[in-house]
């Protein structure tokens, strides 16, 4: 664990020294929380308070090519955390992740900073069926990272910030290999920045930005995605997913969209399931989907619900969610990562490819 502490430490003074930017920022948080308990396999975790500290790097460029990308000049940055989560059955963790954080200023000295992290965290006690049996949470040593979080903050001088926040946080192997309960758990903290170059304000830059025109419309998209999972905590089997997805995006803000779609799912890991049962149904799911996207430019982040019209058996819950992140790298072409979860449970990642096959669009330039 201490060589994977160098590795990633050795990674963010690295980033630090190539992230030249108008504004940059040092911060480090202090925190402590509590784990949420989310289902009954996991109550031997309840009531364990994870305490932990946190290194930011955080950059913010302010030209106006930059606000073309991302619709907006939030901070981006790297952040490594160390936790220990106070309980023989989790252990300790550390991790990295990069993070967006747009903010809202109130006052010259005063605002909140709005963050979104996503990264991979490594974890001293998976589960093992002789070594450690009771942890139902993680099975593997590396895992994906997630959290979001608020942070008031108030800016003592150009050079100086103190802020406290919150966030929550959660990591699994989105089911990879099992147990995979996952971990939630909330902290609350307290932090202090340290701005190299002195905080940079950009209220009258983004005035000026917000009357550059921006394209509003639609879009519709053939979606290919795949992904690999285990079947139980016995298995070291990976089966293989594969999707197909139409999806029409409706583009009414700068910083907004809102979609709709279907997508058909087809689980080799349930069809093995079904077989090995002797059962005879279907092992595809066809899934009706709405949600909205965060447009940062060539960068969307999207939050959907989606109902079950088929599902195989009344076991699979007939509603669950995507989280996502996905680029374009062309004009027609995008690439991501997304989510698929039941309720509180992680169900599988996966790698996507979306190609735009229409576009309606206008430029607009009023301030939206």
């Amino acid at each position: 664990m201490y060589r994977f502490a160098t590795i990633l430490i050795s990674l963010l003074l690295a980033v630090s020294s190539f992230a030249q930017s108008a504004e940059r920022r040092w911060s480090v948080i202090g925190a402590r929380g509590f784990i949420y308990a989310h289902t009954q396999d996991v109550e031997n975790t309840r009531g364990a308070q994870p305490t932990g500290i946190q290194v930011d790097y955080a950059w913010r460029r302010t030209d106006s090519s930059f606000f073309k990308k991302l619709n907006g000049l939030p901070s981006q940055g790297i952040s490594l955390h160390i936790f220990d989560y106070n309980n023989e059955v989790l252990g300790n963790t550390i991790g990295a992740s990069y993070f967006i954080e747009p903010s809202i200023r109130f006052s010259k000295h005063t605002g909140i900073m709005m963050r979104a992290q996503i990264g991979f965290s490594y974890h001293n006690r998976p589960f093992h069926p002789a070594r450690n049996p009771n942890n139902n949470s993680y099975s593997t040593h590396i895992n994906s990272y997630l959290a979001l979080g608020a942070y008031p903050y108030l800016q003592l001088n150009q050079h100086w910030q103190i802020f406290a926040g919150a966030q929550y946080r959660h990591i699994s192997n989105a089911g990879l290999s099992m147990p995979n309960k996952g971990i939630n758990w909330v902290t609350g903290e307290l932090g202090i920045a340290y701005f190299p170059t002195g905080k940079k304000s950009t209220r009258e830059l983004t005035k000026q930005y917000q009357s550059l025109p921006f394209e509003k419309g639609t879009e519709l998209d053939v979606i290919v995605f795949g992904s690999v999972r285990s079947l139980d905590a016995d298995s070291e089997t990976r089966f293989g997913i594969w999707g197909l997805g139409l999806q029409k995006t409706f583009i009414t803000k700068r910083t907004h969209a809102w979609t709709v779609g279907a997508e058909w799912i087809q689980d080799h890991a349930l069809a093995h399931q079904i077989s090995r049962d002797n059962q005879v149904k279907p092992a595809g799911r066809l899934g009706l989907l709405g949600g909205h996207q965060f447009v940062w430019g060539k960068l969307k982040f999207s939050q959907q619900l989606g109902l079950y019209a088929i599902r195989p058996s009344s076991e699979v819950p007939i509603w669950y969610h995507r989280w996502g992140l996905q680029y374009r790298i062309g004009k027609n072409n995008s690439v991501g990562v997304y989510l698929l979860a039941h309720r509180h449970v992680a169900q599988f990642p996966d790698i996507r490819w979306i190609q735009t096959i229409q576009r309606t669009s206008k430029q607009v330039s009023l301030r939206k």
